[in-house]
């Protein structure tokens, strides 16, 4: 949280570096709250239900009853893969049955909060 300079700490939640790894994603961002902020002031954080990501795309979930929409709250963000019909596929740090690698994901569309729209080459 706060811009954790990477490497990250033991036991840190890294979802969200990974995110920016995987899509060369910049500033680099170790907190969910910290991308949608980023993307809030970039003009490339879209609504669910006005927006159909595109494959890279992130999607933006809550966590714990925390949304990261509100500043500083608690997140996650996966990589779409695809979003298809009422799920939406994507590639997950910190999620899964083993939360020490990144995971294929297969999610409901009712639970993305928002998307992040990322440049695609």
């Amino acid at each position: 949280r706060g811009g954790v300079p990477l490497p990250l700490p033991d036991g840190a939640e890294w979802c969200a570096a990974f995110a920016c790894w995987s899509g060369l994603v910049r500033p680099k961002r170790c907190a969910v709250w910290e991308l949608v902020e980023d993307a809030r002031a970039a003009g490339t954080l879209r609504e669910v239900g006005a927006y159909w990501p595109s494959p890279g795309d992130l999607a933006v979930y809550g966590r714990a009853g925390e949304s990261p929409l509100n500043r500083g709250e608690r997140g996650h963000v996966d990589r779409v893969i695809k979003a298809q019909g009422t799920e939406v596929v994507g590639l997950a740090g910190n999620s899964g049955p083993n939360a020490d690698r990144v995971a294929r994901m297969v999610r409901p569309l009712s639970t993305v909060q928002a998307w992040i729209e990322v440049a695609h080459d």
